[in-house]
Formats: C-alpha cells, structure tokens, sequence
C-alpha cells in the first residue's frame, strides 16, 4: 500500500495541528502557574501590615513570611509568563 502524498495544504493542516496541541499545552501549564501565584499573594496579602517595621520577634517572623510569599508569586507570576521554561524547587519556608 502507498502512501498519500504530502502537498503543501496537508503539511499546513499538520503543522497547524501541531501548534495547537504545542499551545494548548503551555497554556495549560501558564494557567497553573498563575493559580499557585494567587495563592502566595493571597498569603503575602495576609501576613504584610504597614507596621512591619515593629521590632518584636513575632512582627519579625511574620515580616520573613510575607517577603518569603512575595518572592514565590514573582517567581510564579514570571512562570506563568513563560510556561516553557523549567521552575526551580521552592526554598523552604522561613521558621
């Protein structure tokens, strides 16, 4: 049995077949991204009071944990925005 022949219209319809699974991928993994940044910036919003310069241990910690959730929703935000390269592990959370 033969094979059809690849015209020029069968290989756009292949390469455009392509591109869609190639973008409905990445979009999916962008849509992920922007999810988890959300949610550290849900909890940066929590933790962040405009006293945050207040000396005591416990306005300390809870300064370390905001900047620590700032920092992972940069990271995710950036993520999003380019869901095809890799994502470095998350550091550990602040005591």
């Amino acid at each position: 049995m033969r094979l059809p022949l690849m015209t020029t219209r069968r290989w756009i319809v292949a390469v455009a077949v392509f591109a869609l699974l190639f973008a409905a991928s990445g979009l999916g993994r962008s849509l992920h991204y922007q999810r988890i940044a959300n949610v550290h910036f849900g909890m940066y919003e929590q933790l962040y009071a405009p006293d945050m310069h207040d000396p005591r241990p416990w306005a300390i910690r809870m300064q370390r944990r905001a900047t620590y959730h700032l920092g992972l929703y940069i990271k995710y935000r950036e993520a999003a925005r380019f869901p095809w390269l890799p994502v470095e592990p998350d550091p550990p959370e602040p005591k």
